[in-house]
């Protein structure tokens, strides 16, 4: 007897897989043997594979067929990368991972991801007039907008040492090339052992600290000379990071305390 399968649930079990193996499935994945609705039930509801793809908002692509970069990092795909469509932006299989895993609330807090979401929350706490742009539209073009700084890009970095250069320490706040720009950049700048917010910086869209590499701010008496125009007060927001419960936020509220992985 053969079974009848709605599109709904077609949809869902493509949704299953991704969920259990962390990228798009083949058409040869989808077999009764592995547990799943067979590939034919897939074509006889959607006319192909490709078409139960993009009912299911998935697409894999071989870097042969696309040479698009992926909208949120600008990365160009591997021969075996597995692409994704959201919001009709392409996106590559790692930052699909990581948006999977910030819905889920097991986002690595470590990861540079993590840390960005947490600056944001930090200053989001300080001015509570501003709006959040991730919980509208989860990498889109701006973190945050408010009256005073207009569309805003949250920057976070720790304190690193230079290894080609001995007793070179830098804040390397990086930046998407192919991304829109902000009219403001907030830069928050953690200790080395990102155990407080020890500088912060309001930068405009127009300043020269800009490049296609990012904003790189230089402990030195001299690189912080040339950002000291732009610089605030880091004490609220050390005092807002030191009292933030980071497991009570949606992206991390699954992870077990003191889990870094």
């Amino acid at each position: 007897m053969v079974k009848k399968y709605t599109k709904e649930f077609l949809i869902s079990e493509l949704h299953r897989f991704v969920d259990e193996n962390n990228r798009v499935p083949f058409s040869h994945d989808m077999t009764p043997r592995n547990g799943y609705p067979s590939y034919t039930a897939y074509q006889n509801h959607f006319e192909s594979w490709n078409g139960a793809l993009i009912a299911a908002d998935l697409f894999p692509m071989r870097m042969k067929r696309i040479n698009e970069k992926c909208s949120i990092c600008g990365g160009l795909p591997s021969k075996t990368s597995q692409w994704y469509i959201r919001n009709e932006s392409i996106i590559c299989n790692k930052c699909y991972a990581r948006d999977r895993d910030r819905i889920n609330g097991i986002l690595d807090i470590n990861s540079c991801v993590g840390k960005g979401l947490i600056a944001e929350y930090i200053y989001l706490l300080i001015h509570p007039e501003s709006i959040n742009l991730n919980n509208i539209n989860f990498n889109g073009k701006y973190d945050v907008y408010n009256e005073q700084y207009s569309y805003i890009d949250i920057k976070s970095s720790s304190l690193r040492k230079d290894l080609d250069r001995k007793n070179y320490y830098s804040w390397n706040f990086r930046i998407t090339r192919n991304k829109v720009l902000p009219d403001t950049y907030i830069c928050i700048g953690f200790s080395e052992d990102e155990n407080s917010v020890e500088k912060v910086w309001i930068i405009p869209n127009t300043s020269s600290l800009i490049n296609k590499a990012g904003i790189c701010i230089s402990s030195s008496k001299r690189g912080l000379s040339r950002a000291q125009q732009y610089e605030v007060d880091p004490t609220t927001y050390n005092e807002v990071y030191q009292n933030l419960d980071i497991y009570s936020l949606p992206e991390f509220c699954n992870l077990p305390r003191g889990d870094t992985t």
